[in-house]
């Protein structure tokens, strides 16, 4: 079946203001449906409208707000002033994977123009790319060329505010350094996606950072060093463990171990 993708993108980008804010307000206490009744009562997000709020929250729900240990574990990274070089990038993945338009430019598109050494993306570019989406029927409509110029533009937009791009007309790739303690609580989320062993080092969603099989390799090697995880590789057989048995409770070993 072709990929179904969606403009949701037009209604929300980075949002890493909005984000920061809401999951430093999210009362672990509570069930997702009472912080989601504060938030829109209370407007900590200050949006001038009921329905740009209700578009907002309908973006982090499907970003962040759908595993209440996610949610717990990213609102302790958070209130503890995890730094922005080890926050930003679990943000931009887990944005990256809640959107399929999102994720398959990243990875299909974006991932293969740096390998090849490419230093800039055009949003042109970016523009052509979704054109052709549209003629393959990927999209839930047949979207209009206004449209596809305004997802391109938001897409690349998406990725300056996280890093990936710097300059405000054609995008050059900026340096993007990973934290072990970023991978390591990434790696442990998709573990508990249901992810093997084997499919930890090989799965080509490491690509939305960046990484390819001897640099994923390699970051196990450097997190069990740095003591956030063991590593034990005896191809193809490969097991990976946690010190922790929830996102939440390794955050704190994230916390722990950056300090």
């Amino acid at each position: 079946m072709s990929a179904q993708y969606t403009s949701k993108i037009l209604k929300a980008s980075a949002l890493i203001d909005d984000t920061l804010q809401l999951l430093s307000t999210w009362d672990i206490s509570l069930n997702r449906e009472e912080n989601l009744a504060y938030i829109r009562d209370s407007n900590i997000l200050a949006k001038p409208s009921r329905s740009r709020l209700e578009d907002v929250l309908v973006i982090f729900k499907h970003r962040y707000l759908y595993d209440d240990d996610l949610c717990a574990a990213l609102h302790i990274l958070v209130n503890h002033r995890l730094t922005h070089e080890v926050l930003y990038p679990i943000l931009f993945f887990l944005t990256v994977r809640s959107d399929l338009l999102i994720h398959d430019l990243l990875v299909g598109y974006i991932f293969e123009r740096r390998r090849s050494g490419a230093d800039s993306i055009s949003s042109s570019e970016i523009d052509q790319v979704v054109q052709q989406y549209v003629k393959e029927g990927k999209t839930i409509t047949s979207w209009s060329p206004k449209t596809t110029i305004r997802v391109a533009q938001h897409f690349l937009a998406l990725l300056r505010d996280f890093g990936i791009f710097e300059g405000r007309g054609k995008k050059h790739f900026a340096p993007f350094l990973i934290p072990n303690a970023s991978f390591a609580f990434l790696s442990f989320y998709l573990q508990k996606q249901g992810f093997s062993g084997q499919q930890l080092v090989t799965t080509d969603e490491w690509k939305i950072l960046f990484l390819e099989k001897d640099l994923v390799e390699r970051f196990y090697v450097d997190c069990e060093q740095d003591r956030l995880l063991i590593y034990n590789a005896a191809w193809p057989v490969i097991r990976i463990d946690y010190p922790s048995p929830t996102l939440a409770e390794y955050a704190h070993v994230i916390i722990n171990r950056t300090n």
